[in-house]
């Protein structure tokens, strides 16, 4: 340093009180008269952010030398403020780069350091008391000699003071990095001012370390973009990635977006950001585009919010829930759109989610898309249209499903897209949503639900040429697994007024009844369908097959539930009773899904009930051991003409035992009828 400055600064230090009198105050004192922030507005306002020379030094001096001049403050500011003297004097303030504070050799605590570099700007004071604390090229910068300045400020760490230059030009992996660990390291949020940062290799965040936040300056204005050197088939692995040491929890990401360039530009990235272990985060505001898998993928966790996001223009899915189960999370006002893939992939077990007011739009293979169970699971509110354009396509059976919401129930590794019932959802509510039906054909196709499917008050908008949309798809596969659909619940449903010679909504279609696995419908209220139930008393039955055993089908000495009980005895596998129905004489059930079922109680194990319906064949479980009351249905649809042959058996493996029935029922799927 010069004399000058060393011995203004020795004078200080030895006799405070005539500095005081020369109108001089200690740097401690000037700090605690004027705190950090007002140290940043002196030098970053009051100032101008000028190098001035002090008085008898010269102009752009270096960092021993330059000083603030007493011609940009005024007299009166100085008679305010006693400390504006020594700022006047050049006795205390020096304008300095991170590269000059590096080669200090002689720091002074009583001096303020203050940085002039373009986006670094700030002030610093030389702590003596600290020997230990790593340069980190941001908030503590470590001269040769061994001197630690630290930066004065409070709130976010800049990740400009860590040398990025948001320029769409210099990598600036380095130093978000670098503000990332110290951000971590210190408990200090992080900010990210406007501008493109280019990044070369996946920006890590501790899992096990200290929660942070986030926050840029908007989705269109903070952008993080793969460095140029990536290309579509060469992308880089993610922007931010989590590592998996322990679960994340509670983070911020707020106003910032991730993008691979312009929305038709080179997918260049597979993940925006990755975490495989998450809890207690907020992502709001965020824009996420231009990925190959998914816009933000999340693993195992709960506690999420997504919020007022856009996850829109990704070959892949929007947002994709890998691994694990993802419970209590929301999903709320958030714009899913042009995605090539899935809106909401829910690739594995979810409790307690919920997606409400949000736009989930032309979304290539489908809009949401529980593979396996849901517990719990609300959609409400939300806008829908032109999802499922090339479908989701499914291996056994092999169709393909074009659907805004899709209820699998299915994760095989030999089979991923096989339509099963091993993890059906159960208790999922989908109402209130408006769909402006476009490519889509289904509305909910729900293979594996139980416990309670309610649709209800959804509206349906079409204008082009006729067009039939189905509100439920539903039925089981070919495999006998028994995918299902029980407990549904659905009511106003409808297309306004001015669409409906355009659109034909269907209430219900089930697939492939002929080899259905107990679908169980008798659970089904479907609002509008009539409460008849078209199956004659049991003293009404009639032999309709004839086995050569006849057996006996008669009346018993008591009741179940008020309703009169029939039983089979006398033989293994005696003939079949029941009804005939002409669907000529029914014309308002043509085409309907009709519903056939009863109550049954076996005497001994060993033995079963068989429904037989024409066309379809047998219904039958083979041997079953409960001895309990119980249902058993089977569904079909009604044809326009002919004659139809419903009917019960027993099957046994002797004949001594005894089959009971009561309470017939067939009526059309969805209408109400008598529950215990």
């Amino acid at each position: 340093m010069t004399d000058e400055i060393r011995n203004n600064g020795d004078l200080a230090a030895e006799n405070e009180s005539d500095a005081k009198k020369e109108g001089l105050i200690s740097r401690r004192k000037l700090l605690a008269s004027i705190g950090m922030v007002g140290a940043a507005y002196a030098a970053g306002n009051l100032l101008q952010g000028s190098a001035m020379a002090s008085p008898g030094s010269n102009k752009g001096s270096s960092v021993t030398d330059s000083v603030y001049g007493d011609d940009m403050l005024t007299n009166a500011i100085g008679d305010r403020y006693p400390w504006i003297e020594a700022l006047k004097n050049g006795e205390f303030l020096v304008t300095t780069t991170i590269a000059e504070l590096r080669t200090v050799t002689e720091p002074h605590e009583h001096l303020v350091y203050y940085v002039i570099e373009s986006g670094r700007e700030g002030c610093f004071y030389y702590d003596p008391t600290d020997l230990l604390s790593a340069d980190d090229n941001g908030i503590t910068i470590v001269a040769l000699a061994g001197a630690r300045f630290k930066r004065m400020f409070s709130g976010s760490l800049n990740i400009r003071w860590f040398g990025a230059k948001g320029d769409d030009a210099a990598d600036d992996t380095a130093a978000i990095q670098q503000t990332i660990n110290t951000a971590q390291l210190k408990g200090h949020g992080v900010y990210v001012p406007s501008g493109h940062y280019l990044v070369s290799a996946p920006i890590m965040i501790a899992s096990d370390g200290a929660p942070i936040r986030m926050a840029g300056d908007g989705v269109y204005l903070s952008l993080f973009k793969p460095h140029s050197q990536f290309t579509e088939n060469n992308p880089l692995e993610v922007v931010f990635k989590f590592t998996d040491t322990r679960v994340a929890n509670r983070f911020e990401f707020t106003e910032f977006g991730i993008v691979s360039g312009t929305i038709h530009d080179p997918k260049r990235m597979r993940y925006g950001l990755y975490a495989a272990k998450l809890s207690h985060t907020l992502f709001r505001k965020l824009c996420i585009q231009g990925t190959q898998l998914a816009a933000l993928g999340i693993g195992y966790g709960w506690c999420n919010d997504l919020d007022t996001c856009e996850l829109s223009f990704n070959s892949g899915d929007g947002l994709l829930f890998t691994a694990g189960q993802v419970n209590a999370l929301n999903v709320i006002n958030t714009k899913i759109f042009g995605n090539g893939g899935i809106g909401i992939h829910m690739a594995h077990e979810s409790l307690e989610a919920r997606i409400q007011g949000c736009t989930i739009e032309k979304n290539e293979q489908c809009g949401i898309y529980v593979k396996k169970g849901a517990f719990n699971l609300g959609i409400h509110n939300c806008y829908f249209e032109n999802n499922g354009a090339s479908g989701l396509a499914f291996t056994n059976p092999a169709i393909s499903l074009k659907a805004c919401i899709i209820l699998n129930g299915n994760v095989s590794a030999a089979e991923p897209e096989a339509i099963q019932g091993r993890y059906p959802s159960r208790n999922v509510t989908v109402s209130d949503n408006f769909v402006s039906v476009k490519q889509e054909e289904v509305f909910v196709a729900g293979y594996a639900a139980e416990i309670g499917l309610e649709i209800k008050k959804n509206t349906f908008i079409y204008s082009g040429p006729n067009k039939d949309f189905t509100v439920l798809r539903t039925g089981t596969n070919k495999t006998g697994l028994g995918a299902k659909i029980n407990g549904i619940t659905m009511r106003d449903n409808d297309v306004t007024s001015s669409y409906r010679p355009y659109l034909n909504v269907i209430p219900l279609q089930i697939d492939d009844m002929e080899l259905a696995d107990m679908p169980t419908f008798h659970g089904a209220d479907i609002r509008y369908c009539p409460k008849v139930n078209y199956a004659p008393a049991l003293d009404q039955f009639q032999k309709v097959r004839d086995f050569g055993m006849p057996g006996t089908f008669a009346a018993a000495n008591f009741k179940y539930r008020m309703h009169s009980v029939y039983s089979y005895t006398g033989a293994r596998t005696p003939d079949q009773w029941g009804f005939y129905i002409q669907a000529e004489d029914y014309p308002e059930l043509a085409g309907k899904y009709m519903y056939f079922g009863m109550y049954i109680k076996q005497s001994h194990s060993g033995m079963n009930a068989q429904l037989f319906i024409t066309g379809n064949g047998a219904n039958t479980q083979g041997y079953a051991n409960s001895t309990d009351w119980r249902i058993i249905s089977s569904v079909f649809r009604m044809p326009d003409s002919g004659s139809i042959k419903l009917s019960v058996g027993m099957i046994a493996d002797q004949a001594s035992k005894q089959l009971y029935i009561a309470h017939p029922v067939l009526s059309e799927v969805g209408a109400p009828f008598e529950r215990y």
